[in-house]
């Protein structure tokens, strides 16, 4: 028969037990969570900040007169916007694929020069074959600043959409990087500046979809 001093000996020797069986599983659970996501990196590719640069145009045209059906053609012109970039500056906020949240910080990108940019990190979960990637662009006190888009000094406080769709289907693996095109959100906002349009750079940029590819 036990005595009392043995008997709480023993209850606290199974406490202790339970504590370390409870931190195991709070451990078992972390690390499950982390090996169901995979770190990729996301840039914008170089862009020409002045000057004639060609456009992807993307228009639906009848896939055959017999059956009504469409498929999504492309044509190439010329633009040759007046307004150069001297100011292009993105408070990315968050970031989805196909409508649904990664894990994305907010940066303030800075794309004046035109020049390849890292924008940071994404934690994404596996097995992923995102067809569209959307981008808010909207202040944050991450940023640093009160805007969510500034281009050549003219400044938006309205959170704009950047859209864009990739290359293909293919599962995003750990160590991919996607590179995000914004020469067509650049050629609008040039355009804009042409037209003295700016202050509706929010229109401007959420009519359109550019694209992106995986590395």
């Amino acid at each position: 028969m036990l005595s009392p001093r043995s008997t709480i000996h023993s209850k606290l020797a199974l406490g202790g037990s339970l504590v370390l069986l409870f931190s195991f599983a709070a451990c078992g659970q972390k690390n499950s969570s982390s090996d169901n996501s995979v770190p990729v990196v996301l840039q914008s590719a170089a862009y020409k900040p002045s000057g004639a640069t060609p456009l992807v145009r993307s228009y639906l045209a009848p896939a055959s007169a017999l059956n009504g059906l469409f498929h999504t053609s492309e044509s190439v012109v010329t633009v040759d916007p007046v307004t150069t970039v001297s100011d292009l500056r993105i408070c990315a906020k968050s970031i989805q694929f196909d409508h649904r949240a990664v894990t994305f910080k907010p940066v303030l990108v800075n794309l004046t020069d035109g020049s390849v940019t890292r924008w940071g990190q994404l934690l994404i979960p596996k097995g992923q074959k995102p067809i569209e990637i959307e981008m808010v662009a909207a202040e944050d006190a991450a940023c640093g600043v009160d805007y969510s888009v500034s281009f050549n000094g003219i400044t938006s406080t309205a959170p704009i959409e950047f859209k864009w769709k990739l290359d293909s289907l293919a599962e995003i693996e750990a160590g991919n990087t996607l590179t995000v095109s914004v020469s067509t959100a650049v050629i609008a906002l040039r355009q804009a500046g042409d037209a003295s349009t700016l202050s509706e750079m929010k229109t401007h940029i959420e009519a359109i979809q550019d694209g992106a590819r995986r590395n």
